[in-house]
């Protein structure tokens, strides 16, 4: 697979931006980190929105909860809760019980109009010596868990979500407990959990020209790419496509090719077709900025002796 990265400061035009996804979160419960001996706290509710960093540190030993919400317009809001603690063998202070939690927030997405996307959960966790974690994602906060935090190191899942002015509510419960003794080794847990909003790039395509044989074919991702697929039943052959800002033909091509050159191209990137016949292009198209564009694939039969040079349809691309 071959991404095209640097055609689209060349093809932007200004128009309104994109909606946003506004993103808030506050804790349910109050905000806690522990050792056997002290305790450090914020109360409930708290706006988490510009952020969170609760610790409780000393020479071999941390424990901390860290809180974070990016709201990138341009790609959707992501939140971040980070509960950890670690105690080293080198830790000369009393041992018994450290942890973080159990920690309750609400994440709040919010948007003028209706915008529709995919949430993408991760998380990855850790534990040392008998300690545990805990994690879970309500997504509606309707007491359905949709996601429990599981001991490895990734998991995630994706889910179609609609946000509107009426909001989406989600809630997360996060904790990690354990107990250290004087034994010389280490102690510790740790749980990572990530909630991000991407939203759907909606591009339109309106195809244009003639073929005699390959393919082009568009896939708009959830994330900030374009998919664009070439496609032949006769191999082996290379791909390339023409990404322009302008139609230019349509051109004939000299024999023995068949087609015509529809896009004036900016640039051309190859790729290998593989065994099934597809090559692919993966363009990432910026959010917050509407683009237009052409593309248009050219196929090279028979590379290693005489070549034949086939193109497929043009493609007039618009992305909001």
């Amino acid at each position: 697979m071959r991404t095209v990265a640097a055609l689209f400061p060349l093809v932007l035009c200004c128009l309104s931006p994109a909606q946003t996804v506004r993103a808030t979160a506050v804790s349910v419960t109050p905000m806690t980190v522990r050792t056997p001996l002290s305790s450090k706290s914020v109360g409930a509710p708290r706006d988490l929105t510009p952020g969170l960093n609760l610790a409780l540190q000393a020479t071999g030993m941390n424990v901390s909860t860290i809180v974070s919400l990016n709201q990138a317009p341009t790609t959707g809001p992501t939140y971040r809760i980070v509960d950890a603690w670690s105690v080293l063998g080198t830790y000369r202070g009393v041992h018994g019980g450290f942890g973080t939690g159990a920690h309750a927030t609400r994440l709040t997405l919010t948007a003028s109009q209706t915008v529709n996307g995919r949430l993408r959960v991760t998380a990855a966790s850790s534990v040392r010596n008998g300690s545990t974690v805990a994690g879970t994602v309500d997504v509606g906060a309707d007491g359905t868990v949709e996601f429990a935090v599981a001991p490895g190191p990734f998991q995630s899942l994706d889910l179609l979500l609609t946000v509107g002015p009426a909001g989406v509510v989600i809630e997360t419960r996060t904790q990690t407990a354990g107990t250290t003794d004087a034994s010389a080794t280490t102690w510790g847990a740790r749980v990572d959990l990530s909630i991000a909003f991407l939203p759907a790039l909606a591009c339109t395509a309106t195809v244009f020209g003639s073929t005699c044989g390959p393919t082009i074919d568009p896939r708009p991702t959830f994330a900030h790419d374009l998919e664009v697929t070439l496609r032949t039943l006769r191999l082996p052959a290379l791909g390339y496509l023409l990404l322009g800002i302008a139609p230019a033909g349509p051109l004939p091509l000299p024999a023995p090719g068949c087609g015509f050159v529809l896009v004036q191209p900016l640039v051309a990137p190859g790729a290998a077709f593989d065994a099934g016949g597809a090559a692919r292009f993966v363009l990432p198209v910026p959010r917050g900025v509407p683009v237009r564009f052409f593309a248009q694939g050219m196929v090279l039969f028979d590379p290693r002796g005489t070549p034949a040079l086939l193109s497929t349809k043009g493609l007039d691309l618009a992305c909001p």
